[in-house]
């Protein structure tokens, strides 16, 4: 069956599709270069848009970072002062204290001493006060003990001299007793010698005498004469011559008779004097004795006393010298402490000042060195912030820049690949036209739908093309918005 469209009607359906073609290619060209010109005005439009926004960004960020660099500049030297300030209080208030710490450190350590040395020289007075108070306490009791020995040993001298003096007078008296008897005993023993002309002519004529005396002797004379005168009367004779002659031989024969006698009595007088002497020597001998012995016991006495009292006295000197020892070693020990107690109190006055002084030092020498270490890292802060600063400054400029050139290569890509497309668009819809037109009228149908297709096609690649502009697509307005407002 042939078709409907062939033949005239397939011509004029060329004809009339030819003609469609040629309306809808000025219709597509007419779309798509209006499409172009609203395109090309709204990426004119949002390039100066992008480019306005860069620009109150740009100098947004350059005020705010400005501002921001500007704070921090001003808040780091607010700190950098008030930590300056800071360290330099907390310096001069530690060197303050520190200060106070000593002088009161020096202070109890003036009056430790002070104190340390009143009690050591209280101490020292109170025993030399007891020391001395001992001494004298002992020595008293040691001379009442040499008054006592001395009371004793006199008592015992005196008992001595009483009992060797009793028993002295006993022998005197013994031994005077024999005095008297001595005395006889030697005066018959002289007048036996005298008797005996052993002491010369006067010795014999003191025994004729004493002979002559004796009241024996004159008794004999004168009974003899008695006798003699009484015979001569008897016989009547007168006291003549003869008579005084015989009277006189009587006599003298009386004499030699009783002197041979009396010189016989006188005889044991030389024994009884002799044992009167020995008697008495005896005694005397008894008596030296008892003065010997009672000479000993006195020079025992008396070597008791002394030993006595002299080791009373060397007690005595002793205490006296260990009291006098004993105050040196006093003197000297008080002297050693004090001498320890002012070294001491001196080294610790100078541990204290050098430490006070190396503390002092320290914190100085510490705040100098954390002031510097606060100047350098504000230096290193600063030259940090302004590196930083510069960084982001390059960097918002370099930004900036980059912005600006991706918003120009995007604007200028954009048109160019607006243009190009809608170029393209156009060179398809005549191309469509052309083939529109020239197809055969036995396929004019065909034709006329193919060219109707291709019209519609040219229009809906013109919208697809403007749609893929508007929508972002590679080189698009929304690629270079996009770029534009990263």
């Amino acid at each position: 069956m042939a078709s409907p469209f062939s033949g005239r009607a397939g011509r004029l359906a060329g004809m009339w599709a030819a003609n469609q073609a040629t309306q809808g290619l000025g219709q597509i060209m007419g779309t798509l270069y209006d499409a172009e010109n609203r395109a090309g005005n709204m990426l004119t439009e949002a390039y100066d848009t992008g480019q306005d926004v860069l620009g109150g960004g740009y100098a947004d960020s350059l005020a705010g970072l400005q501002q921001g660099y500007g704070t921090g500049r001003a808040d780091l030297m607010g700190a950098h002062r008030l930590a300056n300030a800071n360290l330099t209080q907390g310096r001069d208030r530690a060197v303050d204290l520190m200060r106070e710490g000593y002088n009161t450190g020096t202070r109890q350590l003036l009056e430790g001493r002070d104190t340390g040395a009143q009690a050591l020289g209280e101490g020292r007075e109170r025993g030399l006060s007891n020391l001395f108070a001992g001494r004298d306490q002992a020595l008293g009791y040691l001379n009442t003990a040499a008054d006592a020995t001395r009371s004793g040993y006199g008592q015992a001298r005196g008992d001595i001299n009483n009992y060797f003096g009793q028993a002295t007078n006993t022998l005197g008296q013994a031994a005077g007793a024999y005095d008297p008897l001595i005395e006889r005993g030697m005066a018959g023993y002289d007048m036996l010698s005298n008797s005996l002309g052993i002491n010369g002519a006067g010795g014999n004529a003191a025994a004729r005498s004493a002979f002559q005396a004796g009241p024996g002797y004159e008794w004999q004379v004168e009974q003899a004469t008695d006798a003699a005168q009484r015979a001569a009367n008897r016989t009547g004779g007168t006291y003549g011559g003869n008579i005084i002659n015989a009277t006189t031989r009587l006599g003298s024969n009386l004499a030699n008779q009783e002197y041979n006698n009396w010189q016989s009595k006188l005889a044991p007088y030389q024994q009884a004097a002799l044992a009167a002497t020995t008697g008495k020597a005896g005694i005397q001998d008894r008596l030296a004795q008892v003065y010997g012995q009672q000479g000993t016991s006195l020079a025992n006495i008396d070597t008791g006393e002394a030993g006595a009292l002299s080791n009373i006295y060397g007690k005595q000197g002793d205490i006296s010298y260990g009291a006098g020892q004993a105050a040196g070693n006093l003197y000297s020990t008080t002297g050693n402490q004090l001498a320890n107690l002012y070294s001491t109190t001196g080294n610790q006055l100078a541990n204290l000042s050098s430490s006070s002084g190396q503390a002092m030092g320290g914190v100085v020498r510490g705040t100098a060195q954390d002031l510097s270490s606060l100047d350098a890292r504000m230096g290193s802060a600063q030259a940090a912030m302004a590196v930083d600063e510069g960084q982001r400054l390059g960097d918002l400029n370099t930004n900036y820049g980059t912005a600006l050139s991706n918003l120009a290569g995007g604007y200028g890509s954009s048109m160019a690949n607006l243009i190009t497309g809608t170029a393209g668009g156009v060179a398809q819809a005549e191309q469509a036209a052309n083939n529109s037109i020239t197809q055969s009228g036995t396929n004019a149908m065909l034709a006329g739908q193919q060219a109707s297709a291709n019209t519609w096609g040219a229009i809906l690649g013109g919208l697809g093309a403007g749609t893929k502009l508007l929508s972002g697509g590679t080189g698009g307005i929304g690629s270079l918005l996009t770029s534009l407002f990263k």
